[in-house]
């Protein structure tokens, strides 16, 4: 007589690499946090060299020709290059918002779990906080870039004034 028995696959089966995979939870927030804060102060340090550049080259300019124009067209171009830069940064540093675990939502989805089930959601979460913070320091680090050009492009127009005095 041959006995069929179901053998019951529970998840904690099919994805036995649940406890081993929440080690990485953490470490996954630690590492993009830095890299979200990197962002933040690189944009600020682009910002306060671009502002010394700005008020150091018209204070050179002038000891070294008092006759010097500040309404030529190289100064206005400076200018545009750094009211953009300076936009750019404030926006870059001020706007959208690293993502975390709430730990309401916790509270009021999770405590009734079981260890390995919190484990489980634990790790979808810190992964829909890792992909929305990881497109976070991509958008940081693209503008960054940008308020490099624009510096470069506030320098460049500097120097040509510079020279053209």
């Amino acid at each position: 007589m041959l006995m069929s028995e179901e053998i019951e696959v529970t998840d904690e089966d099919k994805w036995p690499a649940v406890h081993q995979a929440y080690d990485f939870v953490l470490p996954s927030y630690q590492g993009l946090l830095g890299r979200v804060e990197a962002a933040g102060t690189r944009a600020q340090a682009i910002m306060t060299f671009a502002s010394s550049v700005t008020l150091g080259f018209p204070l050179l300019q002038r000891a070294i020709n008092e006759k010097a124009l500040f309404t030529t067209p190289a100064v206005l171009v400076a200018l545009a290059f750094f009211v953009s830069l300076m936009v750019i940064g404030i926006v870059a540093r001020e706007s959208d918002r690293i993502k975390l675990v709430n730990p309401a939502r916790l509270y009021g989805d999770s405590l009734y779990l079981s260890p390995w089930e919190f484990k489980r959601d634990a790790i979808y979460y810190a992964g829909q906080c890792f992909d929305h913070n990881r497109r976070l320091v991509d958008r940081k680090a693209l503008l960054c870039r940008l308020m490099s050009y624009l510096l470069i492009g506030e320098i460049l127009a500097l120097l040509m004034w510079t020279a053209g005095n």
